[in-house]
């Protein structure tokens, strides 16, 4: 069942903060830290807090700039 939290991603060169919303949406507590190895590996880390917290992606944009070597 949804609850009405709200994942958060801070998308830097180096890594990407994961952080969610408690029920009332008015604070958000830290979740992770991904530290960023490839596209595909950093998808896959999302997708697994996705499925272990059982949340639901309504609306997801992403401007990837290439920053992998």
């Amino acid at each position: 069942m949804l609850d009405g939290r709200i994942m958060g991603l801070d998308i830097g060169d180096k890594t990407i903060g994961v952080a969610v919303s408690d029920i009332m949406g008015i604070t958000a507590q830290g979740v992770k830290t991904i530290r960023r190895e490839s596209k595909k590996k950093d998808i896959e880390e999302l997708k697994n807090i996705l499925k272990e917290r059982k949340y639901v992606i309504i609306n997801f944009l992403i401007i990837i700039q290439e920053t992998y070597d």
